[in-house]
């Protein structure tokens, strides 16, 4: 697990330089899986995200797609936007933030 400042600051890190050099070759050593495997959300400042909180997040994704509770980096939602937001989400007053993944690059969803 690991914290990042927003999307922007992971989309660098993993599409850019030696890391993303590494990840065009991942197929060479993994197997492609069908569900998400990583949750993106946003911590309040201060807080040390736990493994019980990041497998909950993962889980949640899973069974409802991206909402403000648990994103992608294909579809983020803006910082502050969980504060109950969900049923907001699925009614369409939160907007998703689209994200630029490099085409071949990264989960479909």
């Amino acid at each position: 697990m690991t914290v990042w400042r927003d999307p922007n600051a992971l989309t660098a890190f993993m599409y850019q330089g030696r890391h993303r050099e590494m990840l065009s070759r991942r197929n060479e050593w993994f197997e492609r899986v069908a569900e998400v495997m990583t949750a993106l959300w946003w911590v309040p400042a201060g807080h040390r995200p736990t493994i019980a909180e990041a497998e909950a997040r993962l889980l949640h994704l899973r069974a409802n797609g991206p909402t403000p509770h648990a994103f992608t980096l294909r579809k983020s939602f803006p910082a502050g936007s969980d504060a109950g937001a969900d049923a907001a989400a699925v009614s369409g007053t939160v907007e998703p933030v689209a994200g630029e993944v490099p085409e071949g690059l990264g989960c479909p969803a």
